[in-house]
Formats: structure tokens, C-alpha cells, sequence
């Protein structure tokens, strides 16, 4: 019910919205029923690039979808729910076509994509070992 009112003002894709302060809570209750296993993928990252990466938002079925608008180098991040993903991923995509380069969604948990049979998608999943969190030693 909590969740239903703050999606309220949420557009429904393909529209989108500059995200702004005013969908922390919605990004907050989001991310408490679905955990970000990405260190990147709080409200608080989020908001803080905001502008350099264009960060809008839309609801696309039971998602919340992130799209970092930069023209030829746009991207979406995961979609933020629960469904069929592989719709999901499919609808972004898509809406990324003629616009990217390079259609792509960036920074999905390999939790995420162990869960899908990508043979039958149509989709490829490659490793960005530019992308993938680290981790330092104390000493070093």
C-alpha cells in the first residue's frame, strides 16, 4: 500500500521523469524489498550523479526503471521489482534501439544473471571487469 502511493508520480515508460529528491522514499522502499548486491545502487549514489549521468525514471510493469539519458552512450541500470524480468529487460532494450550505440542494461548482479537462461533471450551478458566493485587490502 506504502509502496502503491509512492509510485504515484512515477510516469509509466516509455515517459520519464529527472530523478529527484522527491522519490527517496520510494527508491528506499524499493531497494529494502529488493537488496542492491552493488555498491553503486543506492538513492544516495544515485542522486549524488544524478547530472553527470542524466539519471530519469519510469515504472514499466511492477519495475522502477533508471536510464542514464547521454544520447548514443545511454544505458539503463537494473530495473528495481519483481515479474518477468526478461519482459523487462527486453522493453528496455528495445527503447534503447536507434538511440544507443550500443543497447544496454549495466550493472546486473551476477546473482541476477545466473537466475536466466540467456541462451533463449536473444540477449548476450558479457563481463565489465571496468564495472565490478573491489575490494582493498588493509595493508596494501
Amino acid at each position: 500500500m506504502v509502496m502503491e502511493a509512492l509510485w504515484r508520480d512515477i510516469p509509466e515508460f516509455p515517459q520519464f521523469k529527472e530523478l529527484s529528491l522527491e522519490e527517496k522514499p520510494l527508491l528506499d522502499e524499493a531497494f529494502t524489498q529488493f537488496p542492491p548486491v552493488i555498491s553503486e545502487f543506492t538513492f544516495t549514489n544515485l542522486f549524488i550523479w544524478r547530472h553527470a549521468y542524466q539519471i530519469r525514471i519510469s515504472s514499466l510493469q511492477n519495475f522502477l526503471c533508471l536510464l542514464s539519458d547521454q544520447g548514443e552512450r545511454s544505458f539503463f541500470f537494473p530495473p528495481i521489482g519483481e515479474g518477468d524480468m526478461i519482459k523487462c529487460y527486453g522493453g528496455m532494450l528495445r527503447f534503447l534501439e536507434g538511440k544507443a550505440t550500443v543497447p544496454k542494461i549495466v550493472r546486473v548482479p551476477e546473482s541476477k544473471v545466473a537466475q536466466i537462461d540467456w541462451k533463449t533471450t536473444g540477449m548476450k551478458v558479457e563481463l565489465d571487469r571496468d564495472q565490478c566493485d573491489y575490494i582493498y587490502l588493509t595493508k596494501d
